[in-house]
Parts: C-alpha cells; sequence; structure tokens
C-alpha cells in the first residue's frame, strides 16, 4: 500500500492511504503493509514528516518494518534535508540487516 503523509496537498489517485498527520502515518506503518511513503514535513502543529521518518528508521534499525521505497514532496527545504538524512539510515539499516540474513543464510546450509 503506498502512503501519502500531508496535512493539505489532496493525496494523488495512485495512493491508496492519506495521513495527514503523524500520528495517523505512525499507525499505518505499524501495520507492516506500507510499500512506498511519500513525505511532506510540514504537518501543522506536534509531530512533523521527521518524526515519522524518525520511527521509520529506528523500526529499519530493529529489523521491525520491511524495506519501504520512498519520496519527499515537501516544499520545506530544511524539513526536506532533515527527511533524507533519517530516510537515508534507514535504508542503511535495511542493506546491513539484509546483509546479515544473506550470511545467516549462507551459515545454516554449510550446516546442512
Amino acid at each position: 500500500m503506498r502512503l501519502w503523509i500531508d496535512d493539505i496537498r489532496e493525496m494523488p489517485s495512485d495512493f491508496d492511504i492519506w495521513a495527514k498527520t503523524a500520528n495517523e502515518a505512525i499507525i499505518h506503518l505499524k501495520t507492516n503493509k506500507i510499500t512506498f511513503v511519500s513525505f511532506d514535513h510540514d504537518l501543522g502543529v506536534g509531530m512533523d514528516g521527521n518524526d515519522v521518518a524518525k520511527f521509520i528508521e529506528c523500526l529499519a534499525h530493529d529489523g521491525q518494518i520491511n524495506r519501504l521505497k520512498w519520496q519527499i514532496h515537501s516544499q520545506n527545504p530544511v524539513g526536506r534535508d532533515r527527511i533524507l538524512v533519517s530516510m537515508n539510515k534507514a535504508d542503511e539499516h535495511w542493506e546491513a540487516n539484509e546483509q546479515l540474513s544473506a550470511m545467516i543464510s549462507l551459515t545454516a546450509q554449510d550446516c546442512i
């Protein structure tokens, strides 16, 4: 499922879920059914798009969320950069977890 995170811009027709707050986005991400996320940074009062990206980064670190494809559509340059840092770290965690899984799989085959 494709998640659009934005409190103002209308959700494009090729997305499935529209989250207007960070909390709504996090609820959907916890289902582990999201495959793609498009981020806005500014989401009104409270948490922002980077809070969502940091949540994803944390889950990716712990191997608790499947790898996501993502993009940033925010017009806020500072917010865009903050999301980019968090999501690049999430990508690094997913890559490390995938490499570890591959190594464990090879080791297990050696035991057979």
